[in-house]
């Protein structure tokens, strides 16, 4: 899934200026849903990725801190809410 920015790549049409915005109706949205409840309301919350002193820059183990959304009525996380591992 991708997020809405106002440019639409290389291949759109002459290049606009970069504060324009899409303008876009909620109408023609849909509301997305709990995977285990099918509730619509969720929460931000945090996750933390741990970086071995081996691969961070400054040498030292790190913690690098991942924003995440999870459902407000039974604690669920979606699938398209977790960040893609690898590469």
């Amino acid at each position: 899934m991708k997020l809405v920015k106002g440019n639409r790549g290389p291949q759109s049409q002459p290049q606009v200026d970069q504060n324009m915005q899409v303008k876009v109706a909620l109408k023609d949205t849909t509301d997305l849903s709990c995977e285990s409840c099918e509730h619509k309301l969720f929460i931000q919350l945090m996750m933390f990725k741990k970086l071995s002193a081996v691969l961070s820059p400054t040498g030292e183990e790190s913690l690098i801190p991942v924003q995440v959304f999870a459902c407000n009525s039974c604690g669920h996380v979606n699938e398209q809410f977790i960040p893609q591992t690898g590469e």
